[in-house]
């Protein structure tokens, strides 16, 4: 079975080679063909532009995650990022695979304010006023937006006839980062065997 993967970050596996990724780990596991077309720091509508790539080598699944870029950085709503993934996963399936999206995890909130710091100007971000700590409050309304964006594929992937693969709550199981965005290779391994026992279930 060939599996393209596509997404941010995340599926490219950073920080770490892209050997050390969820999709990397995946291939060692299953003995599946796993190929990784994620790219760092890529916006749900950069990711749609370059799906071409992944559908080009005629993969049997398309495995989507991302949105988490696009929560961060308050660029759309839950609805303008699902409305790109619906948009990839539907190419997906006109080019023959079979489309699997995965819901993004959620973001350690005091590790990446400790360790990343601020995403932008505080006062340009939405929600930056919450309480005593503004860079704190930058990343939880993030995963506000990444919770809002679970919701709608919870209900949208059934009714579109795609495979979802809950990893958002699953990953509360591991909670394992490297910066608290990404995680570390612990929390890759994680995914892989995750996303591994979810599509044995659905392939």
């Amino acid at each position: 079975m060939k599996i393209a993967c596509i997404g941010d970050s995340i599926v490219e596996g950073a920080p770490y080679e892209r050997e050390r990724s969820f999709p990397a780990e995946l291939a060692r596991i299953t003995g599946w063909e796993v190929l990784n077309y994620g790219i760092s720091g890529a916006l749900t509508e950069e990711v749609a532009a370059e799906e071409d790539l992944a559908l080009g080598v005629m993969p049997d699944v398309l495995v989507i995650l991302c949105g988490t870029n696009d929560a961060c950085n308050a660029m759309f709503g839950a609805r303008g990022m699902w409305a790109n993934i619906r948009e990839m996963a539907v190419r997906g399936t006109a080019a023959g695979a079979k489309p699997v999206v995965l819901s993004p995890v959620l973001i350690d909130e005091y590790k990446a304010a400790r360790v990343i710091g601020s995403l932008g100007p505080l006062n340009q971000i939405s929600g930056a006023d919450e309480g005593g700590d503004p860079v704190g409050a930058q990343y939880a309304s993030a995963n506000r937006r990444l919770m809002e964006l679970r919701e709608l594929m919870v209900s949208e992937c059934g009714r579109e006839g795609f495979i979802f693969i809950d990893l958002q709550e699953e990953y509360r199981k591991c909670r394992s980062y490297y910066d608290g965005i990404h995680p570390d290779e612990e929390g890759y391994r994680f995914i892989a065997g995750f996303v591994a026992e979810e599509l044995k279930k659905h392939i």
